[in-house]
């Protein structure tokens, strides 16, 4: 955010919310935009099968919004949060939240040493999305087993490396970790931001 001429940063207004009125309002949205990729009839596959491919210009918002209003950190500190590594959550943010929302693909990145090629990915059906695996964690280390993650990041050969992000998994994870999180958040009322604190003249009218 620009800085005015008192070289004052903006802050945010905050209004209080209920708690739960809020956790509502975000997992109703991603239930909405699950609703939206289920087909109901044998012509409706081409409907669901093109809203799949679009979550990502509604999923990311969203996604912000939560680490804001309810985490309280960036978008990249809630990813990590998430349990995605600094560069996993870096790759999640600029590659595909930046290159969706200002662009019309995931941006494809070029260094001195190789390339970033990325894959997108999404379902679409009748029954609705794979609900997120949170891991198992067993007193036999052998029976272990892995949380699910909606991204992927690999060599597929010299100087070539793949980023692939599953958004059906991402919202997946999403729902799962905001019902987790209602669960234990102990706040009767959240704090949302509603605007922002300008120090300085209002804007002339021309």
């Amino acid at each position: 955010m620009k800085l005015d001429k008192t070289n004052r940063e903006p802050e945010d207004i905050r209004e209080p919310l209920d708690k739960n009125k809020v956790y509502r309002v975000f997992l109703e949205q991603l239930n909405m935009i699950e609703r939206s990729t289920i087909s109901v009839n044998e012509t409706d596959r081409d409907r669901v099968r093109e809203n799949s491919l679009d979550i990502g210009f509604k999923l990311f918002p969203i996604i912000e919004s939560v680490a804001v209003n309810i985490v309280g950190k960036t978008t990249r500190a809630y990813l990590k949060e998430l349990g995605y590594s600094k560069t996993e959550a870096n790759l999640m943010y600029s590659m595909f939240r930046n290159g969706l929302l200002h662009n019309f693909n995931p941006f494809h990145y070029v260094y001195d040493d190789g390339e970033i090629s990325w894959g997108l990915m999404s379902s679409s059906g009748t029954s609705g999305f794979v609900p997120h695996f949170p891991g198992y964690k067993s007193d036999e280390e052998e029976y272990n087993m892995s949380a699910d993650k909606a991204f992927s990041y690999e060599k597929i050969g010299e100087g070539q490396v793949h980023a692939s992000l599953s958004l059906d998994a991402l919202l997946s994870h999403v729902r799962y970790d905001l019902n987790e999180r209602l669960k234990k958040d102990t706040r009767t009322t959240i704090d949302i931001v509603v605007g922002k604190r300008f120090f300085g003249k209002t804007p002339s009218v021309e």
